[in-house]
Formats: structure tokens, sequence, C-alpha cells
């Protein structure tokens, strides 16, 4: 399997495609990114779930 990069995997089911990319269409990567950063949430150390995955989820 290929990640495709926000926990999606190729071949990982159409529904749960559909749902990131309508998330990733409402809150726009950057803007997660922005938020994450002012309210200093950034993670510190490499984690299997990164704080802007955990903010989509």
């Amino acid at each position: 399997m290929v990640d495709l990069g926000l926990g999606v995997r190729e071949g990982g089911g159409l529904a749960d495609r559909a749902a990131v990319g309508v998330l990733t269409r409402t809150f726009p990567v950057e803007l997660v990114d922005r938020v994450i950063d002012q309210y200093w949430r950034r993670e510190q150390r490499t984690r299997a779930l990164p704080a802007r995955l955990v903010f989509y989820f």
C-alpha cells in the first residue's frame, strides 16, 4: 500500500477517501497548520498521529 498523506492509504475504502477529501476542502491544510501553531500544539517528536491528522479525526 502507498501512503497518500493524512493517514489515507491507497486501496483504502472509498468512504475513507471521500471523508478526508471533504475535511481537507472544508479545513485546508494551511489553515489547520496555522491554528495548531497559533496555540502551540505542534508535536515535539515524530509520532504515528501528527497534530494535523488528530485534528481531522
